[in-house]
């Protein structure tokens, strides 16, 4: 009897591997070295919480050209964050007349409107008159004359507004009625934060300094002092 030989040609030995192969990845699994760690950490959002006690005048009538109204009180950062803190005047007037003519306005078209700021000044700043004399607070100033108040958390000022009508107020004034108010805002030290609610950039806060001391004589330590207010100030700004 004779044998039977097969011979396999090329294409199927190809064809023989590949389902050899096909064999092996479907019927068996490969183990790899691994390893996982998950890490968790708690933290909690920072507050932020300014108040202020700034007592307006009861008294809105017979104010004179030239005299000044003083508005004491404080400002407080109870929060977990550093604030920065910008009074706003916004007084209002109601005029009986409509120019410096004395051009009467009719009772019943009389209403309160905001005051011009020529008309009345508001200047913001500690009770005391020292920038420097309150740990935690710093003060700065811009370009346009405003004032901030920059405190660290859990700081209290004695702050004050010197409201100031201009001696140059015309005759359209005389037996106007003042309504004195201000608008206290207040933010995060944060670039985005500052310009968003104040319109300016950090950049654009200088330091405020103590011009003469009560003999009238430069203090030597203002400079130092501004310039620990603007290294605070980018620090923060950097965080």
């Amino acid at each position: 009897m004779k044998k039977l030989t097969f011979h396999l040609t090329n294409k199927m030995k190809i064809f023989f591997g590949v389902v050899a192969l096909l064999a092996c990845v479907v019927g068996g699994s490969y183990a790899w070295f691994t390893d996982s760690k998950e890490t968790t950490k708690n933290f909690t959002i920072g507050t932020l919480k300014v108040t202020n006690t700034i007592q307006t005048p009861a008294d809105s009538t017979d104010y004179e050209p030239g005299e000044e109204v003083e508005m004491k009180g404080a400002v407080s950062n109870a929060g977990r964050i550093p604030s920065i803190t910008r009074i706003d005047n916004v007084t209002q007037v109601k005029a009986i007349y409509a120019d410096d003519n004395k051009t009467p306005i009719a009772a019943a078209d009389r209403r309160f409107v905001e005051a011009p700021k020529s008309v009345l000044n508001y200047k913001f700043g500690p009770v005391s008159g020292d920038y420097f004399d309150n740990e935690g607070a710093y003060w700065f100033g811009d370009s346009q004359g405003q004032v901030y108040l920059l405190m660290d958390p859990q700081t209290n000022v004695d702050v004050k507004i010197n409201a100031s009508f201009s001696n140059t107020m015309g005759n359209q004034y005389q037996g106007a009625n003042f309504k004195l108010g201000e608008k206290a805002d207040s933010t995060q030290v944060l670039e985005g934060s500052v310009k968003d609610t104040f319109g300016i950039s950090l950049n654009d806060l200088v330091p405020l300094e103590n011009s003469t001391d009560t003999m009238g004589v430069q203090r030597s330590s203002h400079s130092a002092n501004a310039q620990k207010a603007l290294h605070h100030l980018k620090e923060l700004a950097e965080k």
